[in-house]
């Protein structure tokens, strides 16, 4: 995978959560930094994070580490999760339909407690 991709998904995946870059940047310095409650230089990490997805040639494998990072965002984990869609096509019995709604619906469920 190349580097102009790996900006384009990071950026697609920021973008469904509804998150800025900014916060994003702030996460993924949060992650990597020991000395993570420095203002100065979670700024100066943000512009670098911001000029990294523009250009082409950045280092692949620094992307996939944000990508990483990002992945484990409780909003991006929770924008990456699959809505069923209800489907009835009359193959099996609707109290076995019943059965496996409800199911679902509870996986769902400690799907979303598990990520907060």
């Amino acid at each position: 995978m190349n580097s102009k991709k790996l900006s384009e998904d990071i950026e697609e995946m920021i973008a469904k959560a509804g998150l800025s870059k900014r916060a994003i940047s702030n996460y993924i310095f949060c992650e990597i930094e020991d000395n993570f409650d420095d203002e100065d230089n979670m700024l100066r990490f943000y512009e670098k994070f911001k000029k990294k997805l523009k250009r082409e040639t950045t280092n692949v494998s620094e992307l996939k580490r944000y990508k990483e990072i990002i992945l484990r965002h409780p909003s991006i984990r929770k924008s990456q999760q699959i809505t069923p869609n209800k489907l009835t096509v009359g193959a099996i019995p609707e109290s076995m339909e019943r059965n496996i709604r409800g199911i679902a619906k509870d996986f769902l469920k400690e799907l979303e407690s598990e990520s907060e």
